[in-house]
């Protein structure tokens, strides 16, 4: 496995929040997070991740999250809600 350099969070997704939850045993939230920068192996576009995980496994919460170093504008994720 690769190791990708800095990743830079994009979603959080609780299993209350979604019906059809696919999330493995003992997980209740899945976090996405990408590598944002161009990538020649995925078409030169950010490498996305998913992170299935336990949310009582999770350390205290950031007041702001960290800003990664983008190449671009359109690769920085806009707030919204769902």
């Amino acid at each position: 496995m690769r190791r990708l350099g800095r990743l830079g969070a994009v979603a959080q997704l609780y299993r209350q929040d979604i019906p059809d939850y696919a999330g493995t045993g003992g997980t209740d939230l899945l976090q996405v997070s990408w590598c944002p920068v161009d990538h020649s192996d995925r078409h030169y576009s950010p490498c996305v991740l998913l992170h299935w995980r336990g949310s009582s496994a999770l350390g205290r919460l950031l007041e702001a999250p960290p800003e990664p170093p983008v190449i671009s504008d359109m690769y920085l994720p806009v707030p919204c809600a769902v």
